[in-house]
């Protein structure tokens, strides 16, 4: 094979690759922290993502903040799984909890996917995070 249709047969390989549509997952479109409906008059649910794949599940009563729950999560480019970590409302803290996401217009909608959590409060972990939070 001449060396002008080694080049030619190595340049198709890479411009196919090249053009291969890749998913790409950037995870700092949902790295912030989010607010949700107040829980009571002045008060917030607050859910804080960082980039080292923890959150923070709290509230603010006034200028009080309160941390309930706190865990790990992994992400996919549209996907993101919520794991807690043990503590006093931790009671799930091997249960995975499955959200589908969307982040547009300072926005992180999380829709459930699954997630059988529910606290040593009784209640469930996706009625907390399923949902719009804003920035």
């Amino acid at each position: 094979m001449k060396t002008s249709s080694k080049f030619l047969v190595l340049l198709l390989i890479v411009t196919s690759f090249a053009s291969c549509k890749r998913e790409s997952v950037t995870p700092n479109n949902f790295i912030a922290n989010w607010i949700k409906t107040p829980v009571s008059p002045g008060g917030n649910t607050y859910l804080k993502i960082t980039d080292n794949s923890n959150f923070q599940i709290g509230y603010t009563l006034g200028p009080n903040y309160t941390k309930t729950a706190e865990g790990t999560y992994i992400y996919t480019a549209n996907q993101i799984t919520f794991y807690y970590t043990p503590g006093p409302f931790n009671s799930c803290s091997n249960i995975a909890g499955n959200y589908q996401y969307t982040v547009a217009n300072n926005k992180f909608t999380l829709s459930l996917i699954s997630d059988a959590c529910v606290d040593s409060s009784g209640s469930q972990r996706s009625n907390i995070l399923a949902g719009t939070w804003t920035q």
